[in-house]
């Protein structure tokens, strides 16, 4: 029996047999602690203060000061794990060598030809571009090319990973990845758990939010022919070296991440039993279609999932097994090649209400083990229309650029930092401005989307490579009642909201509609208008490297087939868009330059009866301008200071 322990379902023995019985049977789940039969097996939970038995890998120092006197150097330590424990710190000081991006290790002494394993995550800085995982067949680590396989977390792309590599006897150096989209936010505030199933050819890597252990909320299946036997490990780097000349590198390079609970066994022949691959809606995701396909996907590994076996219910309701669509397969985010298991698919015939709804599924394999998952998730909308008529047509727009001497992380936390005028980021450029449609790319008219007649991307005179790039687009959409998409075409990071907004950032309470920080992230929302009218959205846009390219378009049903239906929001029969609204109720905007942008004041306090407005006082550089929408129409007549606080007094003649 081996060392390592998992917390597990506790599982029944046999399949349920009917309906009116099985949810009952199966909604108290035991949870208890089997341990996995194997051999070899070692478990780390670094409550000692150090590293124990596992070995140090500093490829930093490895390199030499004579080759490369810029390289960096770990500091590991072992702080506090926040309950009641320690955990384990990477962290590199970080050089300015641009062929050179971090990568530290915490390896086994012991080999494994065949591996379970799994880490948990305490926190990482999120400013950094980094990635965190688990290391097998980790033998001949470099900072440039190791024997091993890196399934990993990356952070700066928001996906899973693997990454294959191996010196062959011939010299030639063997390199694949793969990888695939998280489905849901990521933030190092939360704790996650990554593990690895590695036999003979066949790899599983999962990720799942802690406490639950059950539900994945992402998972990489593949496949690879080079032996894995060797030894395994823990592993932070970053996922490329991001600082330049001149640049604070500690600002936005080097590895700041806090590892726990590491454990690595070697399963015995035909321990590795059917699993879970993925769950829709994704567990604890917030969906805003009414009717979300709900399904769940079962790999086999070297138990084989019963496909007749597969139960599914919706809040305390089962599936009639007659409207299941089972499919004797698996299709994965990073394959075109099904693999072997069971999909298991149901839409519900009627909108869902909002809020919160649970799912429970239960299956069982050919060894008559039965597994359950149960997973929650909401339902929203966009929440309440803005009551006036839309005017100023087209969208609002600042943009921002950094000095092009460093790759900054790309990231929607790198965005904000730039449009929000860090000092530390060091901006070199900047607009505020107004744009018919959000079309972008580096060079005027270059078609390097779906839709031609790009607009350049503002940006500082003489440079023609555009790095470190950011913007904001804001505008007031005209939508229909009914289904509607909306899609962001990029392969940078982005985030796509509705509601009010502040400093770039989505403000407490309004909704998240779509989020991606690579090519392989979600790239269009389809969600539920209940009422036709003007919705606020914004469209937060990292960029950190050339080629440079960002389209917000609509997806209609009818019509533009050599587009795939997409159309440029504000242009043809595409969802008009506007920059303000003329409402009932007056609303202050204030801009820098009195032609605008001009943008709905923060922190203001509405005397609608005094006709006046109150908004804490600020001492500011340069002059900022007033102005009262309302319909009919205002005019401002009075700005004046008064106990520490501005008045603004208006008429409507």
């Amino acid at each position: 029996m081996s060392l390592l322990v998992h917390l597990i379902a506790d599982v029944m023995k046999s399949s349920p047999k009917n309906w009116h019985g099985w949810l009952s049977a199966f909604s108290v789940v035991a949870f208890g602690i089997q341990a996995l039969e194997g051999v070899a097996g070692e478990f780390y939970d670094f409550n000692q203060g150090n590293e124990g038995a596992l070995r140090r890998v500093d490829v930093g120092l490895n390199l030499g000061p004579g080759s490369h006197p810029n390289a960096y150097v770990d500091a590991f330590d072992f702080p506090s794990d926040g309950e009641g424990g320690y955990a384990a710190r990477f962290r590199t000081i970080p050089g300015q060598n641009a062929e050179l991006a971090p990568k530290s290790y915490l390896i086994t002494t012991n080999s494994y030809t065949r591996c379970v394993a799994s880490m948990d995550t305490v926190t990482w800085d999120p400013a950094l571009g980094q990635e965190v995982g688990i290391v097998i067949r980790a033998t001949n680590l470099s900072a440039c090319e190791n024997d091993s396989y890196r399934f990993l977390y990356s952070d700066m792309r928001g996906t899973l990973m693997m990454s294959a590599e191996q010196r062959l006897p011939s010299g030639f150096y063997y390199y694949v990845t793969s990888e695939v989209p998280v489905g849901v936010p990521i933030s190092p505030e939360n704790r996650y758990r990554i593990t690895v199933t590695a036999y003979e050819t066949n790899f599983l890597c999962q990720m799942f939010r802690l406490p639950d252990t059950n539900n994945p909320i992402a998972s990489l299946v593949t496949r690879d022919s080079v032996n894995i036997a060797g030894p395994v490990g823990i592993y932070a780097g970053e996922n490329i070296d991001l600082a330049g000349p001149g640049f604070p590198a500690d600002l936005v390079a080097g590895v700041d991440a806090t590892l726990d609970n590491f454990g690595v066994d070697e399963p015995l022949a035909g321990s590795i039993w059917a699993t879970t691959e993925s769950l829709l809606p994704s567990p604890d995701a917030v969906v805003f279609e009414p009717r979300p396909r709900i399904q769940i996907t079962v790999l086999d590994r070297e138990t084989a999932v019963e496909p007749n076996s597969v139960l599914l219910a919706l809040d305390g309701q089962p599936v009639a097994s007659g409207e299941l669509t089972i499919t004797n397969s698996v299709t994965v985010l990073n394959s075109s090649t099904p693999y072997s298991g069971v999909t298991a698919a149901w839409t519900p015939p009627v909108d869902l209400t909002l809020g919160l709804h649970s799912v429970t599924a239960v299956y069982s394999d050919n060894a008559a083990r039965s597994h359950t998952n149960s997973w929650n998730f909401s339902v929203d909308d966009l929440g309440t229309l803005v009551d006036g008529a839309g005017v100023d047509p087209g969208f609002n727009i600042v943009t921002a650029q950094s000095i092009q001497n460093a790759i900054l992380p790309n990231s929607v936390i790198t965005a904000r930092a730039q449009l929000a005028q860090v000092p530390a980021y060091m901006r070199l450029h900047s607009t505020n401005t107004t744009a018919a449609s959000v079309n972008y790319s580096t060079f005027h008219g270059a078609p390097t989307g779906v839709f031609g007649g790009d607009a350049e991307f503002p940006h500082a005179p003489g440079i023609t490579a555009l790095h470190n790039c950011a913007l904001s687009a804001e505008a007031y959409l005209d939508l229909p009642a009914g289904l509607v998409t909306l899609g962001v075409g990029t392969i940078d990071a982005y985030e796509l909201g509705v509601g009010t907004h502040d400093q770039f950032s989505l403000s407490s309470g309004n909704r998240l509609l779509l989020s991606s920080r690579s090519a392989l992230g979600p790239q269009a929302v389809r969600f539920n208008v209940s009422k036709a009218g003007l919705y606020p959205f914004r469209l937060v846009w990292n960029h950190p490297r050339d080629p440079l390219s960002v389209e917000w378009y609509c997806v209609l049903s009818q019509g533009h087939t050599n587009t795939g239906g997409r159309v440029l929001l504000n242009t043809g029969d595409g969802f008009k868009a506007c920059r303000n609204v003329l409402s009932p109720v007056p609303i202050l905007q204030s801009a820098s330059s009195v032609d605008g942008p001009y943008y709905a004041v923060q922190d203001v306090t509405a005397d609608t009866a005094g006709k006046k407005f109150v908004v804490p006082f600020e001492i500011r550089d340069s002059a900022r301008y007033f102005r009262v929408m309302a319909s009919p129409r205002a005019e401002i007549v009075s700005v004046a200071a008064l106990d520490e606080k501005m008045v603004v007094t208006y008429t409507i003649p």
